[in-house]
């Protein structure tokens, strides 16, 4: 006689997809938080490793004596100077020395700003031309650079208006969800202990393994799952994204406001565009030879 046939193994594949799914899940949320990251990472470029430091000197000709230190160093009511090609260390006041500063980093501007005495300059903001004493006001994490890049952190964390109230709705869900499996398992174990049941449907195996797979089938068909995942995860590649595209994204709740938006209102150039001017093409008047030409935009280049 043909041996009796070995007992059917129990493969869970249901729930062996739902966890696969809660995971990609986390991935796709810890890729999104690492853009957000590298775009704040972007951002503090902008701010030099080092700064040349002054303190008064008696013996110097120009009453300072310089030292460079790491501008993390840096405290308030220190004067730092600044030559043209450099950022500026540190949000502070002109107290020496003017310039034409690049501050399109804070206000999208791309038209160079003239700075002298008494004017503030913000950190991360770079000298074109002229050289700066600037005295220190906020270093550190008061600094503006340190507030952008903390506030794309905390629009990372927030939650919008939809993902509280999934949060909520889950909160009262996943319980129920987990009472209404142990129902379906008691209640079908007791069928199948009772005599309820075919024999046929539990000869291959006991009656608490029968309970369970309709107990797990409830609860991974009822699964919430794309509540607690969705809308977060909406929230930070929409966060990211706009970070590393450079706008800057105050909340969840903003974000999730920005769908209604039919009409956007913007001040100045530089704000989309890159507000530098380049020549696309030329043209020559009749009898006009190229050499000519070029010299005479030379000289007014270098006027």
């Amino acid at each position: 006689a043909d041996p009796p046939p070995p007992p059917p193994s129990h493969f869970f594949e249901t729930s062996a997809m739902l966890v696969t799914f809660v995971l990609l899940g986390r991935t796709l949320e810890a890729r999104a938080k690492g853009e957000a990251s590298d775009a704040v990472h972007k951002l503090l470029q902008y701010r030099p490793a080092t700064a040349t430091l002054l303190t008064p000197d008696a013996t110097s000709p120009s009453g300072w004596a310089e030292r460079t230190v790491p501008s993390g160093e840096l405290q308030v009511r220190d004067v730092v100077r600044v030559v043209a090609g450099e950022h500026v260390p540190c949000d502070g006041e002109v107290v020496g020395g003017s310039g034409e500063v690049d501050e399109a980093l804070v206000s999208g501007e791309s038209t160079p700003q003239a700075k002298g005495v008494g004017c503030n300059v913000v950190g991360g903001s770079l000298l074109l031309e002229g050289s700066l004493h600037v005295q220190a006001s906020r270093v550190g994490e008061d600094s503006f650079l340190a507030q952008v890049c903390r506030l794309v952190g905390e629009a990372q964390g927030s939650k919008a208006p939809l993902q509280l109230l999934a949060d909520r709705v889950a909160a009262r869900f996943v319980p129920a969800i987990v009472l209404l499996a142990l129902l379906t398992f008691l209640t079908w174990y007791a069928c199948c202990v009772l005599g309820a049941v075919p024999h046929a449907w539990v000869v291959r195996s006991s009656p608490a393994l029968f309970a369970f797979l309709f107990a797990n089938a409830v609860l991974v068909v009822a699964c919430p799952c794309a509540l607690g995942l969705a809308t977060p995860t909406a929230v930070m590649v929409g966060t990211g994204v706009g970070a590393r595209l450079g706008v800057l994204i105050k909340s969840g709740a903003a974000l999730e406001t920005l769908h209604g938006v039919t009409c956007v209102v913007l001040d100045k150039t530089g704000t989309l565009t890159h507000g530098q001017m380049h020549v696309v093409a030329t043209r020559r008047a009749a009898g006009v030879a190229e050499g000519e030409l070029w010299g005479a935009l030379a000289a007014a280049e270098s006027a």
